[in-house]
């Protein structure tokens, strides 16, 4: 199960706050995270609606379904409260497994490809690297020319593996 989540934040509403990735495998640091981000988004609208007491609030995820949260604001004193800002969470599933390709998604090049670490790598069951044209670059058949980055050690080894085939 996934603990990273892209937040998208009152999708078709009037609140304009980017979207988000922030891994819930802390809870509590994930939810300050989430209103860190927002509440410089959402007090200009909140101003405008004569409700700039509302950026007081906390972020909160519903036990009973992960994939909603919102924004919440309570008067202790008076005995009041409001809900708004409704919140997407989407489970963020990761397209690689090497040490950098946390952000890969099948539209992107991955960092790794020329190390064979990378799904499209597995899926083609090669990955021929070349000379490339500029010094220390190399081209890759699937993947094309760039530079390779600093590897784990398993990524090193299936590396060196790919290069000696």
């Amino acid at each position: 199960m996934t603990s990273t989540y892209r937040i998208e934040f009152d999708p078709g509403g009037i609140f304009t706050v980017p979207p988000i990735t922030v891994d819930f495998s802390a809870p509590n640091q994930a939810a300050r995270t989430v209103a860190e981000h927002a509440i410089p988004h959402l007090t200009p609208v909140l101003t405008e609606m004569d409700r700039p007491e509302l950026a007081n609030c906390f972020f909160r995820t519903d036990p009973a379904d992960p994939t909603y949260g919102e924004f919440m604001w309570l008067d202790l004193v008076g005995g009041t409260g409001a809900r708004f800002c409704p919140v997407r969470l989407t489970p963020v599933i990761a397209y690689c497994t090497g040490d950098r390709c946390k952000d890969c998604t099948p539209d992107e090049e991955c960092c790794e490809a020329t190390c064979g670490c990378c799904p499209r790598v597995d899926e083609h069951d090669h990955c021929r690297l070349a000379p490339g044209s500029e010094e220390d670059s190399k081209y890759c058949d699937q993947h094309g020319e760039g530079w390779l980055f600093d590897r784990s050690p398993q990524a090193e080894r299936r590396y060196q593996i790919l290069r000696n085939a």
